[in-house]
């Protein structure tokens, strides 16, 4: 009997390989994700400071009209960043969503192939079986047409 070969086994690898590549990408674009997000929470941090800072020295009297300039510029800069930042997480959570929709169409393909390899593998288990049978079948008959024939070979 012929050893079984997987017609599309070549596909499937490939398959595996892509998927393989494509998580990687995916954890890429949700590290960099990550990475936006703590940049934002640090511009916030940074926004809440200021805000504090500017508070208390308004509370104390303290706070002159050239210092609540600069403060209000500052705080105008920080909620530019702010926003900026917002959208490149809004971009960052695109991308990462359009990578995710590959991962799971190229799971689904290999999902796909290898249900295939498994029916191709269990007919080929019954094609075996079927010529196991044959010769077995073969075989009693052999045996049996030699015992009727006293024991002499049929030829």
């Amino acid at each position: 009997m012929k050893k079984f070969v997987f017609s599309m086994m070549s596909l499937l690898k490939l398959k595996i390989s892509l998927e393989k590549q494509q998580k990687a990408e995916l954890a890429e674009a949700e590290q960099r994700l990550r990475i936006f997000m703590q940049e934002l929470e640090s511009i916030n941090e940074r926004y809440e400071g200021k805000r504090r800072e500017f508070s208390e020295l308004s509370e104390s009297g303290e706070l002159r009209a050239t210092d609540f300039l600069v403060y209000a510029k500052g705080f105008e800069a920080l909620r530019d960043k702010q926003e900026t930042q917002r959208l490149r997480i809004q971009a960052a959570e695109l991308e990462r969503e359009r990578i995710q929709k590959k991962v799971i169409e190229a799971m689904s393909e290999r999902k796909t192939l290898e249900r295939l390899k498994e029916k191709q593998y269990s007919q080929y288990l019954d094609e075996c079986n079927r010529e196991n049978e044959l010769v077995i079948g073969e075989f009693v008959s052999y045996n049996v047409t030699k015992a009727e024939n006293g024991g002499e070979a049929v030829g």
